[in-house]
């Protein structure tokens, strides 16, 4: 997921894919990265406390501007502005 570009890029195993569009954001994403507030919007839509659209709004606020979710390496990788990662792994 791309939240600047509003895009969604799928890859199969052999590295095809294919891209959907997504919504752009609705108010401007963060300049500054916090790490805390991005858990707690993961934790929040773990616990099934916060749905998609919330979660969305919670990670462009900590300024996190697209993910990638490795399905088979089990984790996920948050991107901030300038390079900042926040990985998080699936539950065992």
């Amino acid at each position: 997921m791309e939240y600047r570009a509003g895009s969604i890029r799928l890859f199969d195993k052999g590295d095809h894919f294919f891209e959907l569009p997504a919504e752009l954001p609705e108010h401007p994403i963060a300049h500054v990265f916090n790490g805390e507030a991005l858990r707690a919007a993961i934790c929040g839509a773990q616990e099934g406390r916060i749905k998609f659209p919330e979660f969305k709004r919670l990670s462009q606020e900590a300024e996190c501007v697209g993910y990638h979710v490795w399905i088979t390496g089990r984790h996920v990788t948050y991107y901030g502005r300038a390079g900042e990662t926040h990985i998080e792994h699936f539950p065992q």
